[in-house]
């Protein structure tokens, strides 16, 4: 049964919290329609949910005042479950919404001394070709990787820049 349709009797036997649900309905309501209702008093020229409105408000004045506890929260408390967060943390590749994970330590590759592996051939450590589809490359120099912020080896044959801990030396 829709809340348009009820009666004064029924209006009179909810209960104050769902009376108010439809007086909040009833004044956001744009419901026009030029059939009477008077609902006890008879001034056609309203609309029916504007009578309804007027018998709710009397209903709930007559009822008194209705206690609400209200919640108070500080700008620091974050929901951990929020939509937000939860896409965020999904975007990042994690399971739930909770799940910190710790920061990575810096990895360290088999090379110890990388300006000794000039002019020497590396192989990466997961079997992947370099830039010029070979398996092994010559270094030419160590750098810094612009993408990544640590220690690098450019190489002669393509100019790419590996990181030197992903590399091993040829045997």
């Amino acid at each position: 049964m829709s809340w348009q349709n009820l009666t004064q009797e029924q209006l009179e036997a909810l209960p104050t919290h769902r009376l108010l649900e439809v007086y909040k309905r009833c004044r956001s309501a744009v419901y026009n329609s030029n059939t009477c209702m008077c609902w006890g008093h008879c001034t056609c020229t309203e609309t029916p949910v504007e009578a309804m409105r007027k018998s709710i408000k009397a209903i709930l004045d007559g009822r008194g005042h209705v206690e609400t506890t209200e919640v108070k929260v500080t700008p620091k408390t974050r929901n951990p479950f929020s939509q937000r967060r939860f896409r965020k943390n999904l975007a990042r590749g994690y399971a739930s919404p909770l799940y910190n994970p710790k920061p990575a330590e810096p990895r360290t590759g088999t090379i110890t001394d990388l300006e000794s592996c000039v002019g020497r051939q590396v192989f990466k450590t997961s079997k992947k070709p370099f830039k010029s589809k070979l398996v092994y490359n010559t270094v030419s120099g160590v750098t810094m990787n612009p993408h990544t912020k640590r220690k690098a080896f450019t190489f002669e044959e393509d100019g790419s820049v590996v990181d030197a801990h992903i590399c091993s030396l040829r045997k």
